[in-house]
């Protein structure tokens, strides 16, 4: 039995370690400390299950996940960190602070000192977590660029980083954005826009009048521990994805007819901050791609003035593919307008499926034909030693 409560941690690291070896690929782990004492994990896969006969370096590439997401979203029932590997690539799978592997500080204690280690979103993620990943690859491997393909809100954390560090775009050849929640300008989902209304009144009321600090997003081990017996039981399941509809657009019972909820349910969903969330959620409310909203006050103090002030697109001048759903939730692929906002988009594909999803970025069954496939072209097209 799957226990939630004692050293979960510590399971799901293992969990995710043995799975890759039992795969048949190599494995190499590392601690990468940010330039604000957080000290993230990341994983490599150096090349494929058939081994590096020829001994030749390989383009690097680096996985970024979603929020309440791990770098497991790219190897657990998701070949695409696998199909990289045995297509030529040096294959790095970062883990960003918050996550189940990277909840160490060299100042605080992630569960006692719990008002210092939270205090993060997702734009410090961007500004701290992502560019010490990049710089750490490219001294590991001496090499001047990186590939970067990030899922959610790893298309998020790269365009902010590339705006807010715009010095960080010289060091892309290629980054790809999957399911990009950036612009929210065409969410036309209507109860997306009011769930996030709801869950910022919920955690003001808890915090302001119950004085309940929420650090990290609630009921994550809870998912986790549905997901996990939902194979086992058809009440869990179909529990499991009526939630999993409401959050990513679960539709397409035949893309994901193979999902295992059981496996999923070890790794995902995962922890991240509370901050994250209610970002994303005023992102949405106002339809801007803006910074954390403080309040009139601190905003002022932080930004020097009353507004939070939106990120730059235009200052993300790397090389950018966007790869769109047709019935992504949170992008309107027809209206989006993304790539028109970027500095040098140079690929956009809506992907030849009609009812492909937020989630099926990630699980689809036919995604070597839908997804890999045309990712690997654009790829080999950008990504050189």
């Amino acid at each position: 039995m799957w226990n939630y409560q004692n050293g979960y941690r510590e399971k799901i690291t293992d969990y995710m370690e043995k799975l890759i070896k039992q795969d048949g690929y190599p494995l190499e782990k590392y601690s990468v400390t940010t330039k604000d004492r957080y000290i993230n994990i990341m994983y490599r896969i150096p090349y494929g299950k058939c081994g590096n006969t020829n001994g030749q370096r390989r383009p690097a590439v680096l996985l970024n996940h979603g929020m309440i997401c791990s770098s497991a979203i790219f190897i657990d029932q998701n070949p695409l960190g696998y199909y990289l590997a045995d297509n030529g690539y040096d294959v790095w799978l970062l883990n960003n602070r918050g996550t189940t592997f990277s909840t160490k500080h060299e100042d605080y204690d992630a569960e006692k000192e719990k008002d210092k280690y939270w205090d993060f979103g997702f734009h410090e993620i961007a500004i701290f977590d992502l560019p010490a990943f990049i710089d750490f690859v490219l001294d590991h491997t001496r090499r001047r660029t990186i590939c970067h393909i990030g899922f959610s809100q790893g298309a998020t954390t790269f365009a902010i980083m590339a705006s807010e560090l715009p010095e960080y775009n010289e060091k892309i050849n290629l980054s790809i954005l999957l399911a990009c929640p950036i612009l929210f300008d065409n969410v036309s989902f209507f109860h997306v826009k009011v769930s996030c209304i709801l869950g910022i009144i919920i955690i003001q009321i808890l915090e302001k009048i119950f004085r309940l600090k929420l650090h990290e997003i609630p009921l994550m081990a809870e998912m986790r521990f549905l997901m996990f017996y939902a194979a086992k039981n058809n009440i869990y399941r179909k529990i499991s994805e009526l939630i999993m509809s409401l959050i990513v657009g679960y539709r397409d019972r035949i893309q994901l007819s193979e999902l295992d909820h059981q496996r999923l349910g070890i790794t995902t969903p995962n922890s991240s901050s509370t901050r994250q969330f209610l970002h994303y959620s005023q992102m949405i409310r106002y339809s801007k791609f803006a910074k954390y909203d403080y309040g009139s006050t601190k905003n002022k103090e932080l930004y020097g003035n009353k507004n939070p002030p939106l990120y730059d697109l235009s200052k993300v001048t790397s090389p950018v593919g966007i790869f769109y759903g047709k019935n992504d939730m949170y992008n309107d692929c027809y209206q989006d307008g993304l790539e028109k906002r970027l500095g040098n988009t140079v690929h956009v594909q809506i992907l030849d499926h009609e009812f492909y999803n937020h989630l099926d970025f990630l699980y689809a069954k036919d995604n070597i034909k839908i997804l890999f496939e045309d990712m690997l072209k654009l790829m080999k097209k950008y990504c050189h030693l």
